[in-house]
C-alpha cells in the first residue's frame, strides 16, 4: 500500500469536485490539516475517514487505498498480509530477545552465581586461639587473612606454619616468622593451594605455632559469611542487627579474651570470678568449651537469681527463686516461660544488669 499514492487519489477526487481542502474537510467533517497530510503522503485515514470519503466520492475503500480505480490487487488482502508479516516478524523479535535474555542468565550463572563467598576464620587451642581470621574467595582470586592470634598464656611466638592434610598427606600452605599470614592467590597461578582441592583444604586446614622448643597445632573452622546467590539483590533498611546476631562468633572472641584475662581458671575449660554487689554475692563461670557464661547471685547463702548467656547466639536464660518465682529467655525477642515475668520492661532490665555487669567486670 502506498500513502503518497492514496493522497494523490484523493486530492484528484477532491479537484474533480472542484472542493478546496477545507470544504473536503468540512463534509467528512475534520481539521484541514489532516485532508493537507493525505493528500501529501503524511498519513493515511483512518476507518471512519475512509468510509466517509468512499460515500462523497462514490468509490470503495478498496479504491481509495489502492489509489486508483478498479485497482487490479486485492489491496485489503494485501494489508492482511501485511499484517501478518508484521506479527510473524514481532513474534520472531520477541523470540530472540527471550533467547538472548536466556543466554544472559545462562552466563551469570556460569560465570557469576557463587562466583564470591565469604569466610570467617576461628580456632581454639590449650595455649592460642584464632579470631576475626577472613577468607574471600572469587573465581580469579583468593585472599586468605589469619586474623588474631589470642596468647592466653602470653608465650613469645617463634614461627607459624599454615598446613592442611588430605589423604593423610601433609601439605604445607605458608611458613613465617611474623605473627599473622596474609597472602593471595590466583586460579592458574596457585603458589599455595590446589584450587581444584579447595573445599577440602578448608575442611583440613591447621595452623601450628611454634613457641618455647614446642609448637600447639590449632585446628582452623571456617564459616561461611556470605556468598552472591541471589539473582535479585534488596538493600537492607538495616544490617548491623543481622551481621552481629550472624557473626558472634567472631566478634564475641574478644569479650571472651577479655574475660579469660579477668577471671581465675585451673584447666583453661574454666574460669571463675567472685564478687560482691547490693549486699548480694555473685558468682561468673565461663565455660570455654561450650562459650557460656553462668551468673549466679546469692543472698544470705540462697540463690536468688540464675543467669546463662551464650555468647554466639546473644541468648539470654533467666531464673528467679525469690517469692514470685519465674524465668524468661530471650532468643530474637524476649518470652516468658513461667512465672509472671512483668512486663517486657522488665525483662529487659534484668538482660542490663547482665551485660552491665560483664562489662564492669572485663574493663
Amino acid at each position: 500500500m502506498n500513502q503518497e499514492k492514496t493522497g494523490k487519489f484523493i486530492k484528484k477526487l477532491r479537484e474533480e469536485k472542484k472542493w478546496t481542502q477545507e470544504q473536503l474537510a468540512n463534509k467528512i467533517p475534520l481539521g484541514r490539516d489532516a485532508v493537507s497530510k493525505w493528500e501529501n503522503g503524511k498519513s493515511l485515514p483512518d476507518i471512519s475517514a475512509l468510509q466517509r470519503l468512499s460515500e462523497i466520492f462514490s468509490v470503495s475503500i478498496e479504491e481509495l487505498l489502492a489509489g486508483e480505480k478498479n485497482p487490479k490487487k486485492n489491496v485489503t488482502l494485501e494489508l492482511y498480509k501485511e499484517r501478518n508479516i508484521f506479527k510473524r516478524n514481532f513474534k520472531i523479535v520477541v523470540m530472540m530477545l527471550f533467547f538472548l535474555l536466556l543466554l544472559f542468565f545462562f552466563y551469570y550463572f556460569i560465570n557469576f552465581y557463587k562466583s564470591i563467598s565469604v569466610y570467617t576464620v576461628f580456632g581454639n587451642g590449650d595455649n592460642f586461639e584464632v579470631s576475626n581470621g577472613i577468607l574471600i574467595k572469587t573465581n580469579e582470586k583468593i585472599y586468605f587473612n589469619l586474623g588474631n592470634i589470642i596468647n592466653l598464656d602470653n608465650k613469645k611466638i617463634d614461627k607459624l606454619e599454615l598446613f592442611y592434610v588430605i589423604d593423610n598427606n601433609e601439605k604445607e600452605i605458608l611458613s613465617t616468622e611474623e605473627e599473622n599470614i596474609l597472602f593471595f592467590d590466583y586460579l592458574g597461578y596457585e603458589e599455595y593451594f590446589d584450587m581444584k582441592y579447595y573445599s577440602s583444604i578448608i575442611k583440613n586446614m591447621y595452623l601450628k605455632i611454634y613457641y618455647d622448643n614446642t609448637y600447639e597445632v590449632l585446628k582452623l573452622s571456617f564459616e561461611e559469611d556470605y556468598v552472591n546467590d541471589n539473582l535479585i539483590f534488596s538493600k537492607k533498611k538495616s544490617i548491623s542487627k543481622d551481621y552481629v546476631k550472624k557473626d558472634n562468633k567472631t566478634l564475641n572472641y574478644d569479650l571472651e579474651k577479655r574475660i579469660k584475662s579477668n577471671f581465675n581458671t585451673s584447666d583453661k575449660e574454666n574460669y571463675y570470678y567472685s564478687l560482691k554487689k547490693d549486699n548480694k554475692n555473685i558468682d561468673i563461670t565461663y565455660i570455654s568449651s561450650s562459650r557460656e557464661l553462668n551468673v549466679t547471685i546469692y543472698k544470705e547463702d540462697l540463690i536468688i537469681e540464675e543467669y546463662y548467656y551464650e555468647l554466639d547466639t546473644n541468648e539470654v536464660y533467666f531464673d528467679n527463686y525469690e517469692n514470685d518465682k519465674y524465668s524468661f529467655e530471650y532468643k530474637k525477642k524476649y518470652t516468658c516461660i513461667s512465672g509472671d515475668c512483668g512486663s517486657e520492661r522488665n525483662m529487659k532490665d534484668k538482660s542490663k544488669f547482665l551485660k552491665d555487669l560483664i562489662e564492669e567486670i572485663i574493663k
